[in-house]
């Protein structure tokens, strides 16, 4: 077991060892920060498209500023890319301003790539000039409230990892690789409750979670299975977890997702169609007790409906008032059905399911896909006991 957090021994460069494992492209690296920017967006609820905007040009400031650091030969490093983007040039003008040059961080890096370009294979070359040509020309020429946003986009969401404590477990060395999961079957815990740390850990685990998640896709042949337990996982979800779950299997990697509720997911990523198509890729679904509307209406779609027999009739008759003692004259009687599509477990049958405490067992419903149990069905009320711990 090893355990990843503050005053805990390990340590995971994220951007270094994302760097060399996707052989020195920029996307994987590019890839995380906007992981990031992305779960900062789902926490601010922002989804507008002026937003988007920002978003793909903040991608694209951050590809170009990975390649600037990449082509200079010096080690890959938050803190550079966050030095090629600040301090890049605002105006055309001052790129070619000698304070500038002589000041500026970001023209360190500019100068040493320069330096090495023609050294350079010609791939990484085209990146390089392509980066080189993006922050001098279009970046430089950015008006000045829309190239501030893009830059307050940015370095907003990793300002964190510039202190404690995501700087000393991100952004110092590598003391464990998600391969260690792979390859010597170690578990890895991190400790970073979300009550204490708040969003510190929620980028910690989601930073993680997508280095594994990368890492699983790139074995060739895997042999060892991994399990990516994620509880509270509506802090944790981007997506890149949809397009991941539908090709977890062929990788050999189980997700274990849990919330309370589909509102907490539906809060996440506010648009009803993403919720259900990340649930939609989990095989098993195991719902426990809860009053949470939208979950129990979705627990109860997907168990279907059934056919109900409605039966109903009656009968009455006419009496002869001369008749003794009242007899009736004439009876008549009537019987009809039909049928009747009902819900196979209404949703409030999901209130009811027990919580286990003085029952010592707490019931759940499993819907596993392609699966029929031995009731018949493709669902199957679940009891789970429960021991003191």
């Amino acid at each position: 077991m090893r355990v990843l957090g503050p005053g805990r021994p390990e340590r995971f460069n994220f951007v270094e060892y994302l760097h060399a494992s996707g052989g020195g492209d920029s996307s994987s690296v590019t890839d995380a920060i906007m992981e990031i920017v992305d779960l900062a967006d789902k926490r601010g609820g922002k989804g507008d498209k002026g937003n988007q905007f920002f978003n793909r040009y903040s991608r694209r400031t951050v590809a170009s500023a990975v390649d600037v650091v990449s082509a200079s030969g010096e080690r890959m490093s938050l803190s550079a890319i966050l030095d090629v983007i600040t301090g890049a040039p605002q105006t055309p003008d001052q790129a070619d301003d000698r304070k500038w040059r002589d000041e500026s961080r970001s023209a360190y890096y500019f100068q040493a790539a320069d330096d090495r370009a023609r050294g350079l294979p010609e791939e990484k070359r085209k990146d390089y000039e392509q980066a080189r040509g993006f922050f001098f020309g279009e970046y430089a020429s950015l008006a000045g409230e829309t190239g501030s946003s893009v830059r307050a986009t940015i370095t907003s969401v990793l300002d964190p990892f510039s202190r404690s404590p995501l700087r000393e477990l991100f952004c110092t060395t590598t003391t464990w690789r998600p391969e260690d999961a792979f390859e010597k079957g170690d578990w890895l815990l991190i400790d970073m409750p979300t009550h204490k740390y708040g969003f510190a850990s929620s980028m910690a685990q989601v930073l993680i979670k997508y280095a594994i998640q990368k890492a699983a896709q790139r074995r060739v042949r895997p042999d060892r299975p991994c399990l990516l337990v994620m509880d509270e996982c509506q802090e944790l979800m981007s997506g890149n977890d949809q397009q991941f779950a539908c090709v977890a299997r062929s990788s050999r990697v189980a997700m274990l997702a849990m919330t309370q509720n589909v509102s907490n997911l539906l809060r996440t990523f506010g648009d009803p169609d993403e919720v259900n198509s990340l649930v939609g890729n989990f095989r098993n679904k195991w719902f426990f007790s809860v009053d949470d509307k939208p979950t129990a209406e979705l627990a109860s779609f997907m168990a279907g409906e059934a056919y109900d027999v409605a039966t109903g009739g009656g009968q009455d008759w006419d009496y002869d008032p001369f008749a003794l003692f009242g007899r009736e004259k004439d009876q008549r009687q009537n019987l009809n059905w039909r049928e009747e599509r009902r819900a196979a477990v209404e949703p409030a049958e999901f209130a009811r399911l027990r919580t286990g405490g003085a029952h010592g067992y707490a019931e759940a419903v499993l819907f596993s896909g392609g699966r029929t149990f031995s009731n018949g069905l493709h669902y199957l009320l679940v009891k789970m006991p429960q021991w003191d711990v």
